[in-house]
Order: C-alpha cells, then structure tokens, then sequence
C-alpha cells in the first residue's frame, strides 16, 4: 500500500513539531528496511528448540527483540542460558542489539528456580528481561496467599530476586486474553496459540508468529500554554494520523520469517504509547504521586484510547477489518512502552509516563 498524499501532508508536520514519533526501526527507514520493533514466536519445548534458535537469530540480526515462551521446557534456565548466549554472538557496529523476554508459567515444577536466575547469574542474561506468569486471579491469589503466610513459593521467590535486581516481573496472562477481541479471535481461529508472553519490556502480550512496530505520542507538545493542560483536541488529530500512519506501516514492514510475516499482517497489531506525562504534571503543577495525578493519567488515557480505537474502525470501513466481521482496523491499538532513545529525540523529561529522577546535590 502506498502512503497517500494526504496522510505524508499530514505527518510531516506532526514528527517536525514533535507531536508524534514512531520507535527506532521505523525512524532508520532512509537507512534500511523497516523492521518490527519486536516479536513473538511459539512456545519453546525440548523438541523445538533447534527451530527456535535458527528463526530468533534471523529475527535478531535485524534489529528485533523477541518475546518467549520457555514453559514447554523441562529446563528452562538451560534453554534462557543458551538463547542468551546465542543473542549476544550477533554484533552490531550501529547500534546494542535489542532485549528479549522469557516467561515461564507459575505452575511450572522449576519456575521458583528460574524467578532467582537473573538474580544468580545476571552475567549470563543481562539481555533478557524474565516473567512468571499467572493464568488466573485464583492461581495468583494463592500464591499471595502461600507467599504472605509462609514466606515460600513461586512469588516468594519472585519477590526476594525482584528486590535485589529488579526481575523477575509478574504477568497475567488472563488480561491479555480476556479481552474482548482477544476472546473474539480465539473463537474464530481456534488453532492459534493464546498469549503466553509479552514483547522484550512487557508492555504488549501478543500471539505466536507476531511482530509489531510502534510509536509514541509527545503529551508536552500538546500543552496548552494558556491553561497549562494539556489540549485534548489536539491530542485526538495528533492520534487519528498516528494511527494511520503505524497501520500503513504495518504494509511496509520486512519480515523475513514466512510465518511471522503472514499473522503481522493479518492482524495489524501496532502500539501507540506516550511520553512527556512527567512535563504535563510539572506544566499543571500537580505532583506525581498524588490522586490528582491519577485522574489526569486516567483522562489522558482515555482520551487517546477512544481517538486511537475510532480512528482504527474509520480505517476497518475504508480499507477492511484484520478478519471478516471485525469492527476494527487493528487487533491492538495502544500501548504503554518504554521511550528511552525517543524521549531523547523529543526532549520530554520523563521516560512514557515516568519522571526523570535527578540525584540530589
């Protein structure tokens, strides 16, 4: 598909003034192929290991960070290990190659033992974030339960690493599946694999043989320097050409992987995040930890959720759903990653929606 007239008229001036920006592999497009920010390939087991290997290394030479699944393995701190050593052959003279994540299944027999692998061997995976991952609020209410009153089990252990060297994470696989297009998938291609783990910083789950490419928008362009909020309107047009602009990109990206490059295609996942939300506070004078601070984040989320989740039906009615009876553009629209590069580029204080800590004099 090519990028209308219109739509390049209407995104220069948002990435000129800094109201939008799409992530690296998007931005380097003069450069090289577009390639997906990050993907996600099928459950990791013994027998398809070998696989795995040889399609993560074709997906890593290309700027792209993977997501696992290690629950399939009898070993899954052997088979982290392997796949960190094999991540960290690729060398890139540009640029770090980019982090992965591997999660495993709180009922796994060993999943204690790989919720301390970061916190034993953290030379050995610096390029893997890990997860244990919840499939219920019953499961995970238990393991509060044995965690609290027997200072034991999956999220004890969780828990003790988490504190000395910040992983393991938590994941609730239940969210990402009980959501409604989610659940409506599911029922109609029965076959593919649910969720079971999330993109490289955890901030999108996604199914088997999936990439996807996201993008960012500045909240501190967008500050009304009247009233020091932020302008809503001018939040949702900055969100209807994003939105147009990453599905367009979903047509242009490169992807090698046959498998992964069909289902990219087929359900046009994109991200659209934020950064800038620390400014906005500061602009306002409203303090980051307090309830007025929630309420702004829960109306400036809603805001660019509706406008995102319109403008991906306007898109459905104009060029077609990602399946047949789909309401929707796009599977998924937004997405609260990390910007650390971006926020550099866009000058915002804050990393998404966290402050830049300043240390003390």
């Amino acid at each position: 598909m090519l990028v209308t007239a219109e739509l390049k008229d209407e995104i220069y001036p948002v990435m000129i003034e800094k109201r939008f920006s799409p992530a690296g592999n998007t931005l380097l497009a003069g450069i090289r192929p577009i390639r997906p920010n990050c993907a996600i390939l099928p459950t990791v087991t013994d027998n398809n290991l070998n696989s795995i290997a040889s399609r993560s290394q074709n997906i890593w030479s290309h700027y792209t960070g993977l997501g696992f699944d290690l629950s399939g393995c009898t070993d899954p701190m052997g088979t982290l290990y392997y796949l960190a050593d094999l991540n960290d052959s690729i060398k890139f003279v540009d640029r770090c190659q980019r982090g992965n994540m591997a999660v495993v299944l709180a009922s796994h027999p060993l999943a204690e033992e790989f919720a301390r692998s970061k916190e034993k061997n953290p030379e050995k995976i610096f390029n893997f974030n890990i997860s244990i991952a919840f499939e219920s609020a019953a499961q995970f209410h238990h393991a509060c339960q044995v965690a609290f009153h027997n200072h034991s089990g999956v999220l004890w252990a969780a828990a003790e690493s988490a504190w000395k060297c910040g992983c393991p994470g938590v994941v609730f696989l239940d969210r990402f599946r009980d959501a409604p297009l989610e659940k409506e998938l599911s029922l109609i291609h029965p076959s593919i694999e649910p969720i079971a783990t999330t993109v490289p910083c955890g901030e999108q789950g996604m199914r088997s043989n999936e990439s996807c490419n996201l993008g960012v928008i500045n909240l501190a362009s967008h500050i009304d320097r009247d009233t020091n909020m932020v302008n809503l309107d001018e939040i949702r047009a900055t969100v209807r050409v994003a939105v147009r602009f990453l599905d367009q990109i979903v047509d242009r990206v490169k992807v090698d992987d046959a498998d992964m490059a069909l289902w990219t295609k087929q359900l046009r996942r994109i991200g659209l995040g934020v950064t800038g939300f620390a400014d906005c506070l500061e602009s306002a004078g409203i303090a980051y930890n307090s309830d007025d601070s929630l309420k702004y984040a829960e109306r400036l989320a809603n805001t660019i959720a509706n406008a995102a989740a319109t403008e991906s039906k306007v898109l459905a009615e104009e060029l077609g759903p990602y399946h047949r009876g789909a309401s929707r553009r796009n599977i998924t629209v937004t997405c609260c990653q990390p910007t650390g590069n971006i926020t550099l580029l866009l000058g915002t204080r804050g990393f998404s929606i966290d402050p830049y800590m300043e240390e003390a004099a």
